[in-house]
């Protein structure tokens, strides 16, 4: 078999991305979602992002270009 060498960067990630699963799944998922979204907040406030919020609630103005012709529709041309 042949092993493939795994970057220390990627182990990192993987290190990380284990650690945040432990620190909520005693959770239940609704708790689970929450703590995260309220992890999201503090780390917006603390490096002055845009909030993550704004992608998910219908109140918040919009920071996604829209297109004017639905995907895949042609512009008609003007004479």
């Amino acid at each position: 078999m042949t092993r493939r060498k795994v970057s220390r960067a990627l182990t990192e990630v993987w290190a990380w991305k284990e650690a945040c699963y432990r620190e909520v799944a005693h959770l239940p998922t609704r708790e689970a979602v929450e703590k995260r979204l309220e992890d999201c907040t503090r780390s917006e406030t603390r490096l002055h992002l845009l909030p993550s919020r704004a992608a998910v609630h219908s109140d918040w103005p919009s920071a996604v270009a829209e297109p004017k012709a639905p995907y895949g529709v042609k512009k008609s041309r003007r004479s």
